[in-house]
């Protein structure tokens, strides 16, 4: 006799966990025109800052002798000796990195960076005001116009400020 032996097979169930699909809203926010312009134009000039202080620094003796020698007329004009013309060269590095560091954190839309902007641009206005009032010079009234629109583009876009929030 044959005994059929019954086996059970287990059945093999995959338990299939349904999640949500979650849409991935993107946030990232995207650079008015106007930033990209004002970041280029801060990296721009902190780059000339930095190339002028280096020619300042290497060749500070002929630097030293150039100033001296236009400006004869000019009281204590002697005192530019190559020391101070190393000196004024390594504050224009230090400007220079210090517009990079702002014209790079402007480009990335940091907060930071456009309150820092904004308040130098301020003082820069008001100081090129100042320099109308007090002596008329044209640079002052190309002063008023770069430093007049950073600043109120800055603080009064509606764009710039959706942006930074």
């Amino acid at each position: 006799m044959v005994i059929k032996k019954k086996t059970k097979k287990k059945a093999l169930t995959k338990r299939v966990v349904v999640k949500p699909i979650e849409k991935k809203i993107e946030t990232r926010k995207t650079k008015p025109f106007g930033v990209k312009v004002i970041a280029t134009y801060y990296i721009i000039v902190a780059a000339i800052n930095i190339l002028l202080g280096l020619i300042m620094c290497v060749f500070s003796k002929k630097a030293s002798n150039i100033i001296i020698s236009r400006g004869a007329s000019i009281p204590d004009i002697t005192l530019f000796s190559p020391k101070l013309v190393v000196i004024i060269g390594l504050v224009l590095i230090l400007f220079g990195l210090i517009g990079l560091l702002l014209g790079r954190g402007l480009w990335n839309l940091k907060k930071w960076a456009r309150m820092a902007i904004m308040i130098l641009a301020l003082i820069a206005f008001f100081g090129s005001l100042i320099n109308i009032i007090a002596q008329f010079e044209l640079s002052a009234i190309v002063g008023i116009v770069i430093y007049g629109f950073i600043a109120g583009y800055l603080i009064f876009s509606k764009e710039v400020k959706a942006v930074f929030k």
